[in-house]
């Protein structure tokens, strides 16, 4: 790609260095998981290679129960729905799955420390063990296929800023869970069916969402007596434009203002780069409409209100007044693990931008079954288990930094169910792309006058990427 090229990519995108960041994907090293992986009530065990051929290592004397499904075209694992009764979903486990393994793939968040309680619990509760494999997240797609083709695949498997992608290793699931179940997150069940098959699901009110939210410095704005993101939100004020004056007002203390993602602002705006339409399955891009987004950027970027080249470390370090990124900022292990916790406040993105009003935004997140799954009632089980935060309490796992954060983020989701949410799958287009996200590094010196021209310089090729994406829907409609 020519340096012309790159730096228009760079500029339209504005600070995609953040991409991969903001869906939950660091992983965690073998060192750094529990050595406590096997109790008289559970079974865990890790496998924590990294990049491709990684092996399912199931003993011999562990049950896995049989799957015919080793391709799309035989369709569903089982025809019957797993009985989840009642108040307790989990008081019929049928005895033939009790002793039998559910091999989850992760990136490495699902497998920290405080979630192996939640996967112990389960063992505890329903005599179903589980096997945790941490994969790179760059090579997990390909990954999975590989063990697919040979065989070895594992039951759970991850959409995250992959969609449509993970079509390729995911069978539908809608014949094992009861969809209608009030539990699940109908965002996302329809954004994930296609030709009457339901392919990946999350709980409505669960800890694993993307949601996009406002952090800022709690000490900046009340050592300075600067009016916070908290005091707009609460009294109904929580625009862009009172954003930006937060940002001036941190500016003026001799701090960095902060910074705002153009690409996530787009969507809540309504004008996503790539979005998705859950009603025809189709993709589109709107460069073209995404233009005012990426000018406020530019105006913030050029007036020194914020810095585009942030990083977790830079806020952790207390001079950073605002950072705009996923929920996942909220968790012990997130963006800013290790922090002075009662310094980090967070509220929901801004509700309006020049009188109009303004979505939620999330990167989708969400959970299925691999194609070739072994033991896809007890992943079934497992999915309806692990996606609901009641378990996580009662296991004793501290998934939040704090309880602020943690009721900061649950006050998001209910924003989300209540007023809807805008995905943007601007990662996953990029997945469609020669382009890198080396290639994509913002230059921080864009000029509001100059946004329109570059923008449209990339249109094609998110154009061509889109194509491609809504191919991958159409072979399965």
């Amino acid at each position: 790609m020519k340096k012309t090229t790159i730096r228009i990519l760079c500029l339209a995108l504005c600070v995609l260095f953040v991409l991969g960041m903001a869906g939950c994907g660091k992983a965690k090293t073998s060192s750094e998981a529990s050595s406590d992986t096997t109790d008289s009530n559970a079974f865990l065990e890790f496998d924590n290679e990294k990049g491709e051929g990684i092996k399912n290592n199931t003993s011999s004397t562990e049950k896995r129960t049989d799957s015919k499904a080793l391709n799309a075209s035989e369709g569903v694992t089982v025809t019957e729905k797993v009985k989840l009764d009642g108040d307790d979903p989990f008081a019929n486990i049928p005895k033939k799955l009790r002793g039998t393994t559910v091999v989850f793939a992760h990136f490495g968040d699902e497998g920290a420390a405080e979630y192996q309680k939640v996967c112990k619990a389960f063992t505890k509760k329903t005599g179903i063990k589980v096997k945790l494999l941490s994969y790179d997240q760059a090579a997990y797609i390909a990954t999975v296929s590989k063990q697919i083709a040979a065989r070895s695949a594992p039951d759970v498997i991850i959409c995250n800023e992959t969609f449509p992608h993970a079509l390729e290793i995911a069978q539908p699931i809608q014949n094992l869970l009861d969809l209608k179940e009030s539990f699940w997150d109908s965002s996302v069940t329809k954004a994930t069916t296609i030709g009457g098959n339901t392919y990946f699901v999350n709980s409505l009110k669960g800890v694993w969402h993307n949601i996009d939210m406002i952090f800022y410095n709690k000490k900046i704005f009340s050592e300075n007596s600067l009016r916070s993101p908290a005091d707009y939100y609460k009294s109904g004020e929580w625009t862009y434009e009172n954003l930006r004056k937060c940002l001036e007002d941190v500016k003026a203390t001799g701090n960095v203002g902060g910074y705002v993602d153009p690409k996530m602002m787009a969507a809540s705006m309504g004008s996503a780069l790539v979005s998705y339409n859950s009603d025809t399955k189709t993709f589109a891009q709107n460069v073209k409409n995404a233009i005012p987004a990426y000018q406020y950027s530019a105006y913030n970027a050029t007036n020194g209100l914020w810095d585009h080249n942030l990083w977790f470390g830079i806020f952790n370090n207390g001079t950073i007044g605002l950072y705009h990124n996923s929920a996942y900022g909220c968790k012990y292990n997130g963006w800013f693990e290790g922090i002075d916790a009662s310094m980090v406040g967070a509220v929901p993105t801004p509700s309006s931008y020049n009188g109009k009003p303004c979505k939620q935004t999330e990167n989708m997140r969400a959970y299925g079954l691999s194609k070739g799954a072994k033991n896809p009632e007890g992943a079934a089980y497992f999915l309806r288990y692990f996606l609901d935060y009641s378990y996580y309490k009662e296991a004793g796992a501290n998934v939040f930094i704090n309880k602020e954060l943690e009721k900061a983020y649950f006050h998001s989701l209910d924003v989300m169910a209540k007023e809807g949410v805008n995905y943007y799958f601007n990662d996953s287009a990029l997945e469609y792309t020669q382009v890198t996200y080396k290639d994509l590094r913002n230059t921080g010196n864009a000029k509001p006058a100059a946004v329109p021209s570059e923008m449209m310089a990339v249109e094609n090729q998110f154009q061509d990427a889109v194509n491609k994406m809504n191919a991958k829907i159409a072979a399965l409609k």
